[in-house]
């Protein structure tokens, strides 16, 4: 399940800063882990990966996220701003779905980016 595009919620008064300018990885997990899980969140029990990945001079921070708080759920999300603003994707699917879904959210949510010129 993917999920539908948030409210743009400015993060800064810096001028185009890049999510790296504003938030560490972890930071960025425990700022909006309950975005992502649309409730509670606990990093030490629920972040099961997170990286970091500059595209096109674009800054993007990935998460995996499953756990008792995840009601179940798998989760795979990236973070990134552009002016100043969050823009977050996020791909689900229920513990049962995962196995057939992974591949195919991992593709989706690698493919995420934000700022691609027409």
């Amino acid at each position: 399940m993917l999920s539908p595009p948030g409210p743009l919620t400015k993060v800064t008064r810096l001028v185009n800063p890049q999510i790296s300018d504003v938030l560490t990885l972890e930071g960025g997990a425990n700022s909006f882990g309950p975005a992502i899980t649309g409730d509670s969140f606990d990093a030490a029990d629920d972040l099961v990966s997170s990286s970091s990945t500059t595209i096109d001079g674009q800054v993007y921070y990935s998460y995996e996220m499953a756990g008792p708080h995840i009601a179940g759920e798998h989760l795979l999300a990236s973070l990134s701003f552009k002016g100043g603003v969050s823009v977050l994707c996020v791909a689900a699917a229920s513990e049962k779905q995962w196995a057939q879904a992974e591949a195919n959210l991992r593709q989706i949510v690698a493919s995420f980016r934000i700022g691609i010129p027409a």
